[in-house]
């Protein structure tokens, strides 16, 4: 029995010591309990380096065909995308067209109204989101280093002919902007 005591005692004593010498560490309010990766700052004004098509087209009648259409013509040259930090977004979205004077197709640069709407970031996607003509539309880029990149399928484009004539094509696009601040 009086061995029970002195083990009783002891571990007793034992606890004591443990939880004495043990330290609490008051929480810092600025350091997260449960941190979280940071999300990346995308605001800033990024401008149209490419518009890709897996059709190479020769736009320009210089003899060199290209993928790259911003090598054929300047119609999609002032295309940008300006992301604010309050989750809005402004763009300029021009393109090229076929027009016809009733007798002959011709290109022509196609001028559009800047569009306005919000941005969200989940990971490395970016989510655009805007009306158009009474349309909801959503628009989603992958964010890598200061560039934006949207790839659509099956977009319509334009070329020209054999026959020298301005024609529609279906074709993959890669869209490419840069951060420029």
């Amino acid at each position: 029995m009086m061995k029970m005591d002195f083990l009783k005692k002891i571990s007793s004593t034992f606890l004591i010591v443990v939880l004495a010498s043990c330290q609490y560490e008051p929480v810092d309010p600025k350091v997260p309990i449960n941190p979280v990766k940071p999300q990346m700052n995308v605001a800033g004004k990024y401008k149209m380096i490419a518009y890709n098509t897996t059709i190479e087209t020769d736009l320009n009648k210089d003899g060199v065909l290209s993928k790259n259409q911003m090598n054929e013509t300047t119609c999609f040259n002032a295309n940008y995308i300006t992301i604010q930090e309050d989750n809005t977004f402004l763009a300029g979205n021009d393109g090229i067209t076929i027009v016809s004077d009733g007798i002959k197709n011709s290109l022509d640069c196609e001028y559009t109204l800047d569009i306005s709407g919000t941005w969200e970031l989940n990971a490395n996607i970016l989510t655009l989101n805007f009306i158009q003509n009474n349309k909801n539309f959503t628009q989603q880029f992958v964010v890598n280093k200061g560039t934006l990149t949207r790839n659509i399928e099956g977009e319509k484009i334009v070329s020209i002919s054999n026959s020298n004539a301005p024609i529609f094509l279906n074709s993959n696009v890669e869209l490419i902007y840069t951060l420029n601040n």
